[in-house]
């Protein structure tokens, strides 16, 4: 099947807590970096280059500001499983290891079995799987590590996700109704994406999965070719209440900016004393291998941990 061609937004949220009266905020930045790109701020571990000081070097947080545009778009630059580079564009940055992406998703195409997701990047819940097509079940799977020894530990597959698409019989209608709502018995379906934050699976470890279950697999893929795709979860609803003729839409080429929840994790550990504010705390994810500064919210502190001064009361 076809790669959809997907242009991803990530949207990861600083929450940098404004200081009173004419207090300055806190930085977000390493000093004398560039923290903004077309009005989005840009918190470290992310950074704008070429400056290696103003981001982790670790794949994923060197971002591009884009100047051909106006306002000019921050992207991120991320290897697909085609071997081209996948363009995401950056709307918002956060420093709790959530990001939302809104992708250019390709209707007219079929996802393939393979979802490439390079960096430091996956799956997060409050995302849905949504599949249309006429007697078609997809799942989305996500191998996650054996208990014992890291380097040993072998991986297998887990359904994060999944859902079945009927179609009428053909001389009963002539293909999915979008209009009713995404059910599951009119030619699409949707389910919840389940992400489990203890077994997080190690970042690229996922795969779409398709299965037919009709009598005439060629005259249902001929009614309606199977497509899938992760998008936040109460998008698709907006989605079809702004399209009249969402059925018309659905059978062209039509790219639609579909919003999805994605999270970030940074290798290492906090014995290497990653925090460089004062009045925060790292926390290790043994699973994953990796780690997260925090402003001491609990003492009235909040703003970026990851820079010196970010975290303020």
């Amino acid at each position: 099947m076809a790669s959809v061609v997907t242009v991803i937004v990530l949207l990861l949220v600083v929450s940098a807590g404004a200081g009173a009266g004419a207090a300055a905020s806190p930085p977000i930045g390493m000093p004398g970096c560039v923290t903004t790109c077309g009005g989005v701020e840009v918190p470290y571990p992310f950074g704008i280059g070429p400056d290696p000081s103003c981001f982790l070097h670790q794949p994923g947080f060197n971002l591009t500001c884009d100047q051909s545009h106006h306002p000019p778009r921050l992207l991120l630059l991320l290897p697909g499983a085609d071997g081209k580079d996948q363009r995401l564009q950056i709307k918002h940055i956060d420093s709790f290891s959530l990001m939302e992406l809104v992708r250019d998703v390709d209707l007219s195409t079929s996802w393939s079995d393979d979802i490439s997701l390079r960096g430091p990047f996956m799956p997060s819940n409050g995302n849905e799987l949504i599949l249309t097509g006429c007697n078609v079940r997809s799942a989305l799977l996500r191998r996650s590590r054996n208990k014992g020894n890291s380097t040993t530990a072998t991986v297998k597959p887990m359904t994060i996700s999944g859902c079945y698409s009927f179609c009428s019989a053909p001389e009963r209608g002539d293909g999915p109704q979008f209009d009713r709502g995404c059910s599951g018995a009119d030619g699409c379906c949707r389910a919840p994406i389940l992400i489990d934050e203890i077994l997080l699976a190690p970042v690229g470890l996922y795969s779409l999965e398709f299965s037919w279950f009709g009598r005439n697999v060629s005259a249902d893929q001929a009614r309606a070719p199977a497509r899938a795709f992760i998008a936040e979860e109460g998008w698709f609803d907006y989605w079809l209440s702004n399209y009249s003729n969402s059925k018309s839409q659905h059978s062209s080429a039509t790219l639609l900016d579909v919003p999805v929840y994605l999270r970030y994790d940074i290798s290492g550990s906090c014995a290497n004393n990653p925090c460089k504010s004062n009045h925060s705390t790292c926390v290790d994810t043994l699973t994953t291998g990796s780690y997260a500064c925090h402003c001491r919210s609990d003492e009235g502190y909040t703003g970026n941990a990851y820079v010196p001064g970010g975290c303020q009361a």
